[in-house]
């Protein structure tokens, strides 16, 4: 996928190592989704981490400003590179990475999202940064209008097949799934194996891989 590529690319370009691309949701929950990382179309570690550390504090900061927030353990060496930066903010750390970048995301109509950025060899200045948000907020545009068009296209899941999916994504067995839908287990493969056919995936796993970044399921 082109996207995921080119944020790759971006991460490499700051000396990050990893990344992690969420949606915000306008709820007052601010609920956190994330849609791609470095280990696509699999979740990364640093995905779950973001999910369960990210704070309230966060997630108002990167729906209402479009300024870059950084952390970094004392002594490290990307704190002297983020203290020279201009119109950012430091804030605390998300996951177990020692350091860390947080860009603000904004595309459409009040859509709000965040990309994380880790590693232990940033390699930033103000120049650079700058040109690789504008690239983030341009990729995070795409990839929403992207989502768009998967979940709202043809063909479209059945009920069924987003259930089978959901419960696959739950870590049930098809004979699991099938006790639990009040069906054969051939009629819960061969639903699971459409599913997998219409989100041109490879195996059952990577189509709720799939579905899962596309908000098709949760």
């Amino acid at each position: 996928m082109p996207v995921y590529r080119e944020l790759l690319e971006l991460a490499e370009g700051l000396g990050a190592s990893d990344f992690c691309l969420a949606t915000i949701g306008s709820d007052r929950q601010r609920k956190l989704t994330p849609i791609m990382d470095a280990a696509f179309p699999d979740a990364a570690v640093l995905t779950q981490q973001v999910a369960a550390d990210v704070s309230p504090a966060m997630l108002r900061h990167a729906s209402n400003s479009t300024i870059v927030a950084w952390w970094a353990a004392p002594r490290h060496s990307a704190v002297s590179a983020f203290e020279r930066l201009r119109w950012v903010v430091r804030t605390v750390a998300i996951g177990s990475a020692r350091a860390g970048l947080v860009m603000p995301l904004y595309a459409g109509r009040c859509e709000h999202g965040m990309l994380v950025l880790t590693g232990t060899d940033f390699a930033v200045c103000d120049d650079t940064l700058a040109a690789a948000h504008l690239q983030a907020l341009e990729l995070f545009d795409r990839l929403l209008k992207l989502r768009a068009e998967m979940s709202g296209g043809n063909p479209k899941l059945s009920r069924r097949e987003l259930e089978c999916l959901r419960l696959t994504a739950e870590g049930q067995t098809s004979d699991e799934i099938a006790t639990n839908l009040g069906l054969s287990v051939h009629t819960a493969n061969q639903y699971l194996s459409n599913a997998t056919q219409k989100l041109d995936a490879v195996n059952r796993m990577h189509a709720v891989a799939k579905a899962l970044r596309f908000g098709l399921i949760d």
